[in-house]
């Protein structure tokens, strides 16, 4: 039984629904994780807020608690964030359950939760599985269904496993996301290269908007930025970095690669790595290397250049200030794969807040971007030569920080969910 956290104003039961209160599904969040699902959840939720929206933010249930490593003590089944409700369910798991028993069990956990928090509209996130079961919950309930479409899954699985696009898998995930699709009022997308690939997915245009990446505000600057130089214990001139997920189409080999280009130039070079490929992007991974981590600094010692690369894990989101902080450029090396050239990522707007230069492949939706700050500079994607060339250039001939906004201010996060809030405002 879902009980409403205590200390926590409820509407009594004969009140069908809270106006303007949404009930927002997502896989996961905060506290526990911190990669760009988690703080794209954030952005849009407090925006949603500032906006007049009441949004309860729900994480797929059984998690943080069901994950390796993560005590059942650990963590409040509630939380309230910048004005964000997030509430966690507990779920205990069933060994041999069948994916269909699953679902109803979820299903039954989200009408719940629809009985407790009386929204007038239900809003979930991808992927399929974590939206199938509040969009049947919400359809019973006789609410609004929204579904924000924030990638392809199926697709990033195909860029680490390329015979998977062959699989009935592969198909059977297709075929889930569009029965998904079909259930919603509204979907929401994050660029017109998704949206397009929406409909031709049978999704109609006019049911389509589109809800991009945004930001919060201007950065005051990094406080430790300096502190943290001197912990990590770099002597370099010049700092080179990345900040997220170590997905394997995110292209960092051809960074370290690039890295020890220019070393062997002369640049006085460091490279700094700061995420992990843990799942769901957990905040305590623990004190060891992720697997892609280990890769990263083999490549780096096989290089010559082990001494010049720190790998700094997963970081909480309050710390991402200052390591923007040490770093002269930030380099987002996206691969030319499907999923890349649709979907878009945080990064370089979450750069862009800090005032930092960066570094893009020519990746379609980062393309997009390439009049919107003086600070954006583009290689050719998939070609490691242009990247090392295009690094050299900017750390040699660029001044240190350029005049940053041209058209940035536009893509704040309130901004951004205009048409959510209003889908949202009008149940």
């Amino acid at each position: 039984m879902v009980q409403a956290p205590a200390n926590e104003e409820f509407v009594s039961g004969l009140e069908l629904s809270v106006p303007k209160r949404v009930l927002y599904a997502v896989r996961h969040s905060y506290p526990f994780s911190s990669n760009g699902y988690a703080v794209r959840t954030h952005g849009v939720s407090r925006a949603l807020v500032q906006s007049g929206c009441d949004v309860v933010v729900c994480t797929s249930p059984g998690l943080p608690w069901n994950q390796p490593g993560q005590g059942k003590s650990r963590w409040s089944n509630y939380h309230r964030i910048d004005g964000v409700r997030y509430v966690h369910t507990p779920l205990v798991e069933k060994s041999g359950e069948s994916e269909k028993a699953r679902q109803h069990r979820l299903e039954t956990i989200y009408t719940e939760l629809i009985r407790v928090f009386k929204p007038s509209a239900v809003m979930a996130a991808s992927n399929w599985a974590n939206a199938l079961p509040p969009a049947r919950a919400a359809q019973s309930a006789g609410l609004p269904f929204f579904y924000e479409v924030r990638g392809f899954w199926e697709l990033s699985r195909l860029a680490r496993e390329p015979s998977w696009g062959q699989s009935a898998q592969y198909r059977r995930a297709q075929a889930l996301e569009q029965a998904v699709a079909r259930r919603a009022q509204r979907l929401f997308t994050l660029n017109r290269f998704m949206r397009d690939e929406l409909v031709s997915r049978g999704v109609p245009a006019e049911r389509i908007d589109l809800a991009p990446n945004g930001f919060d505000a201007w950065s005051a600057g990094p406080n430790g930025a300096h502190t943290l130089r001197r912990q990590l214990g770099i002597r370099a001139k010049q700092v080179v970095g990345y900040i997220g997920s170590f997905s394997a189409y995110e292209g960092l080999e051809d960074l370290i690669g690039a890295v020890a280009r220019l070393r062997a130039k002369g640049v006085d070079l460091a490279l700094v790595l700061v995420g992990s490929s843990a799942r769901m992007g957990l905040v305590q991974d623990g004190a060891d290397l992720c697997s892609a981590a280990k890769d990263y600094r083999a490549l780096a010692e096989q290089l010559g250049i082990a001494d010049s690369v720190y790998l700094a894990g997963r970081i909480d989101p309050a710390a991402a200030a200052d390591y923007y902080g040490l770093l002269d450029l930030v380099v987002i090396p996206r691969r030319p794969v499907p999923v890349c050239e649709l979907v878009s990522t945080l990064k370089p707007l979450e750069a862009a807040a800090h005032n930092k230069r960066v570094l893009m492949a020519d990746v379609a939706p980062l393309a997009e971007l390439r009049d919107g700050c003086h600070n954006f500079f583009y290689f050719n994607k998939g070609q490691p030569d242009s990247l090392a060339e295009q690094m050299y250039h900017i750390l040699t001939t660029y001044p240190q920080q350029v005049s940053c906004c041209l058209g940035l201010e536009k893509l704040t996060w309130k901004e951004n969910v205009r048409l959510m809030t209003a889908a949202i405002r009008g149940c």
